[in-house]
């Protein structure tokens, strides 16, 4: 044990908690995804649903790391395996190649969506797609080197042998590396999209005071859109922006390896065996954002101690209180961004006042989420009292009996669920 450098230590020891991490937040979005028959149907948690499952396998062989090394190999700190551990820790570490390819069709469901506004239907139609690629990339390359026997000790753990460079550089950073590209281009693009929104709404911006009705009911809807397109442009900048980060040092360590025929710096190593394992950590704070970002909202004065000491009653006190449709579809666009096309549709729907019956204090509507409404109430005749309430059938604000409060409170209970 005392022939070993500090530095060998650190890459055996090092990359367990972060991945460890990794393993813990790709589970609770896989928890809080399949809790839900909503969430279960969306094609959005579909794709996290499997870049958190192979997340987590790739977290697994970086935890196992150097445990899965044959105990006969040199300078390796804890190596205490044999071949056929190192063979399937390697099948399961080439298998972690689907997580950057689904980061990469993250980004590119976020650019459908922003950009040529796609709703879930369209998205449905090409989903078996976005799962057979990476699936059958990652599952083909490392048949590929278990036939060919091409795996073994590569430092942190076992992969890829280093005189097989042509499968590194083929079969996982040529793939990782157009990803980072494509994630780049794509989120360069979306950022153009919601700029090019916001420019057209200053332009048509009222001017005087004197515009009509209609004309401001336009101009609220277009605000409207720009502002669900830069919460969805926020989500997926973040995403990307931290897949970048975990293969940012990997990267750099691997070219340095290719250009200069010898190991890179240990700095670079020591940064790649931090930031590599964390991409699912990253990721479940970037899941649940849309909740903390409601938290604040609801509480201007908060402090984050508080806001994880109290969180577990935002619950109950959603239940206390119907929120309005726009906060409400606001939950629904962080989580599944498809939302954001139907819920500029239905705004505008909104604007018309589309008249809907109440009968004995239940509501028949598609607005399931106003406590008050402008609707025609339909004369009735009451069967206790004998009673016919509003004969005159006219238009007025309505507030719902306290029956129907405690039906919509239930919705609400349940659509609780939904929010991170």
């Amino acid at each position: 044990m005392s022939n070993y450098t500090w530095q060998q230590k650190w890459i055996a020891i090092a990359p367990k908690p972060f991945s460890l991490l990794s393993i813990l937040g790709s589970s609770y979005i896989i928890k809080h995804t399949l809790r839900s028959n909503e969430r279960r149907s969306q094609v959005y948690h579909h794709i996290l649903l499997g870049f958190s499952a192979y997340d987590i396998i790739l977290s697994f062989t970086i935890f196992w790391g150097t445990w899965a090394i044959p105990s006969d190999t040199p300078n390796v700190y804890l190596a205490s395996g044999t071949q056929a551990t190192c063979n399937a820790q390697a099948f399961l570490q080439q298998l972690g190649l689907a997580a950057p390819i689904y980061t990469a069709e993250l980004a590119a469901y976020y650019f459908l969506i922003v950009v040529f506004g796609w709703k879930e239907r369209q998205l449905k139609r090409i989903e078996i797609l976005l799962h057979l690629i990476p699936s059958g990339l990652a599952w083909s390359s490392s048949i590929v080197g278990i036939v060919t026997n091409s795996f073994s000790d590569s430092v942190f753990w076992c992969w890829y042998s280093p005189d097989r460079s042509n499968f590194r550089f083929g079969f996982f950073y040529g793939i990782v590396w157009c990803c980072i590209l494509l994630v780049c281009l794509l989120m360069a693009l979306i950022y153009l999209k919601v700029l090019l929104q916001e420019r057209k709404v200053k332009k048509y911006q009222p001017t005087t005071t004197t515009d009509t009705t209609e004309g401001r009911t336009t101009q609220q809807r277009r605000e409207k859109k720009v502002s669900l397109s830069k919460q969805i442009a926020a989500q997926a900048v973040l995403y990307s922006g931290c897949f970048v980060l975990t293969w940012l040092f990997a990267s750099w360590a691997r070219i340095y390896e290719m250009v200069n025929g010898t190991d890179a710096p240990f700095v670079i190593e020591a940064l790649f065996s931090i930031f590599a394992p964390l991409q699912g950590f990253f990721n479940m704070f970037i899941y649940f954002r849309p909740k903390y970002l409601r938290y604040r909202l609801d509480h201007p004065d908060f402090s984050i101690t508080h806001y994880i000491c109290s969180c577990g009653g935002l619950r109950s006190r959603l239940r206390e209180r119907v929120g309005s449709s726009l906060a409400n579809a606001t939950y629904r666009v962080n989580f599944n961004p498809a939302a954001a096309n139907d819920l500029y549709e239905s705004s505008a729907a909104e604007k018309s006042h589309k008249p809907v019956a109440i009968k004995n204090g239940a509501m028949n509507g598609s607005d399931q989420y106003n406590r008050t409404s402008t609707m025609k109430v339909v004369a009735e005749k009451d069967s206790r009292t004998g009673e016919t309430h509003n004969p005159c059938e006219k238009r007025s604000t309505v507030r719902f009996a306290e029956a129907s409060i405690e039906e919509e409170e239930e919705k609400i209970e349940a659509s609780a669920d939904e929010i991170p």
